[in-house]
């Protein structure tokens, strides 16, 4: 993580995944 450019896209994506997983939870259908 040298430049903000990387640093950037690094905590872009981590946002991402945490938004994603946070969708597939609340998508998922509660157990019988």
């Amino acid at each position: 993580m040298t430049s903000p450019t990387t640093r950037r896209t690094v905590l872009t994506a981590a946002l991402a995944a945490a938004a994603g997983a946070g969708t597939a939870a609340r998508r998922r259908p509660p157990p019988p």
